[in-house]
């Protein structure tokens, strides 16, 4: 019997982010939860947090119903919690992260020193290469190529039934769909961040000091002589 239910039918943002994690959080551990998704996507971040607060309560189920694209779907497959489709389920769709191509184009501009937002933004081809490994694993040779070719692919029923009972059996047999990983939680990440800003600036100041130290120099040579052949 579920003891407490959340409806989740809206776009993945701060405000539904703020509403969901409340839920989340204030359902015990000896409760049975259940949450009924249904989303056209939206910011991954939240949806980031989202699944990170799911893997925490186990207790928790996720139902899918409708449809679960784009953020959506990377919400209900890679959280740590029993999932099934609804009744009326009728697709899920994923797509390849477009963002590795949106960061490519950005050209960082010579600072002296990198601010912590560009170093993370450095970092994000290698994150994204695990997401769309996450999703591969997941899909057909076929779905594989239309997702490499940067297309929307749509999953019907069939396939998330059988993408669900693949996610479930890795939860049973192994306590985890394999998404979360212990060394990336966010305080881990957050000093990461920190310590890279700190190399980064140590290291330009060093850079700095030493021209300057030398350039200094040259211009006592250079100077004390002509003081000299003037006198």
């Amino acid at each position: 019997m579920t003891d407490n239910i959340y409806v989740f039918d809206e776009e993945v943002n701060k405000d539904s982010a703020v509403r969901l994690l409340s839920w989340i959080t204030s359902v015990e551990p000896n409760e049975n939860g259940l949450l009924v998704l249904q989303t056209d996507g939206g910011d991954a971040d939240y949806a980031d947090e989202i699944i990170k607060a799911l893997s925490e309560r186990p207790n928790i189920a996720i139902r899918a119903i409708g449809t679960v694209s784009s953020a959506g779907f990377y919400m209900y497959t890679r959280s740590n919690n029993h999932k099934s489709l609804g009744k009326y389920f009728r697709y899920g769709m994923v797509h390849y992260p477009n963002t590795y191509v949106n960061l490519n184009s950005i050209e960082f501009k010579n600072s002296k020193v990198r601010t912590p937002g560009e170093i993370v933004q450095e970092d994000f081809p290698r994150l994204l290469q695990e997401e769309r490994e996450f999703d591969l694993q997941l899909l057909n040779k076929e779905e594989s190529k239309r997702y490499i070719a940067a297309e929307d692919v749509y999953l019907p029923r069939k396939r998330m039934l059988e993408i669900t009972e693949y996610l479930n059996n890795l939860l049973a047999t192994k306590g985890s769909v394999g998404y979360l990983k212990e060394e990336e939680t966010p305080d881990e990440l957050t000093n990461y961040i920190t310590e890279i800003a700190k190399q980064v600036y140590n290291a330009e100041e060093q850079k700095q000091k030493k021209p300057q130290t030398s350039n200094s120099k040259k211009s006592e040579k250079t100077t004390k002589p002509k003081t000299t052949g003037k006198s």
